[in-house]
């Protein structure tokens, strides 16, 4: 008479799973190599996590100082139209609405002008710019924690 069990340890020793499937050798290099992915992912974040954040500021940085250097040169633009009489002219003129002796002032209302979109900014406060964005930042910033 046979045994009820050796029914079924001959149909998993046909199938390949009787002596284990965790035990065969495959499984176990497949297990090592994802441990090991693992441990130097866990071991390597803080890591890649501060360099990544210290690239960011970087470039948040030199942004910050182009744009500085953007409204220096704005401002010495400006001082060099004021630096000539034509200059302080035209600034009187559109500002005040000064006239020379034997002119007249004509305002002229209902015209659609836009106003002269300026992009000049007096102050530029520290962390007010923003890095600029890049191909992998919309993956990294959020893995990284970068705001």
């Amino acid at each position: 008479m046979q045994n009820a069990g050796s029914g079924t340890d001959a149909s998993a020793k046909r199938s390949g799973f009787g002596r284990g499937f965790a035990s065969s050798p495959r499984f176990m290099v497949g297990v090592a190599l994802a441990a090991c992915l693992v441990l130097t992912g866990i071991f390597l974040y803080p890591s890649a996590k501060q360099y990544y954040v210290t690239m960011r500021e970087c470039d948040r940085l030199q942004a910050e100082y182009e744009a500085i250097e953007n409204r220096n040169a704005n401002i010495q633009s400006e001082v060099d139209a004021l630096a000539t009489d034509a200059g302080v002219e035209d600034r009187a003129r559109e500002e005040f609405g000064w006239v020379k002796t034997g002119e007249h002032a004509v305002n002229v209302r209902g015209l659609d002008v836009g106003e002269d979109e300026s992009t000049f900014r007096a102050n530029i406060v520290p962390g007010s710019v923003k890095a600029p964005e890049t191909w992998y930042s919309k993956w990294l910033d959020p893995l990284f924690g970068v705001e």
